[in-house]
Parts: structure tokens; C-alpha cells; sequence
């Protein structure tokens, strides 16, 4: 769902793959900026840094009896400039690899509160 509209359904009878789906999801929000010529097209470092701003993130379970998405949980991304966002729904990495096509520090201290967005 984005902005209340679903923007895509995958049904069970209809993917194996969606069938599969039997055990607690994670949601990775991440930043890459790739070194290769794939997706590092256009790239100027004289424009760094980059942000990903996010703001406000929720998270719904399936309802298989009610037939509905019911919201899990919501966060607003709201506190202090410079804040951490880690609480008991979300968990920041440190030190995850982007691998050798990567330019980016995966850090906790790069995932923050700004201006009531969280900043990546």
C-alpha cells in the first residue's frame, strides 16, 4: 500500500512463492550507491552526500479472517534532530556490507532523526 491505495496484490493460488510466505517478514530500508557503470550512471561526488528521507513507516499483518490488512504498527519519524530511530519495532544495523559495488557506510550512526523524517 502507498498512501492507502494498493498498489499491488500477490494471491497464494496464484504464486508458489507468495504460498511460501508462512513465517515472519522483515523490511529492509537501505541506501546503495553502486560504484559499477550500471547504476553509478550520472554519479558526481561533488553532489555528495545523499540522503533517503523517510516520513513516517507502517507495518500491517493479514487478517486471514477478517480478509483485511490490519495495521500493526506506525512510526512518525518525530524527535530530536540527530535522534536515534532504533526503538522496539525497528533495529539499526552497523557494519553491514554493501559488498565491493558499494559506496556507502552502513553505520548506525548514518540513520537518524531529521526534521521529523527518518534519514538514511
Amino acid at each position: 500500500m502507498l498512501n492507502g491505495e494498493v498498489i499491488r496484490k500477490i494471491y497464494a493460488k496464484d504464486s508458489p512463492s507468495v504460498a511460501d510466505l508462512t513465517l515472519d517478514q522483515h523490511l529492509f530500508l537501505t541506501y546503495w550507491a553502486p560504484k559499477d557503470s550500471l547504476g553509478a550512471e550520472g554519479f558526481n561526488a561533488a553532489t555528495m552526500p545523499y540522503y533517503c528521507q523517510f516520513d513516517w513507516l507502517e507495518v500491517y499483518s493479514w487478517e486471514e479472517s477478517s480478509n483485511t490488512f490490519v495495521l500493526d504498527w506506525r512510526d512518525d519519524f518525530t524527535g530530536a534532530n540527530g535522534a536515534s530511530v532504533s526503538n522496539d519495532n525497528l533495529a539499526v544495523w552497523n557494519n553491514v556490507s554493501g559488498g565491493n559495488n558499494d559506496r556507502t557506510e552502513k553505520v548506525s550512526s548514518n540513520v537518524y532523526i531529521y526534521d521529523n523524517t527518518m534519514t538514511i
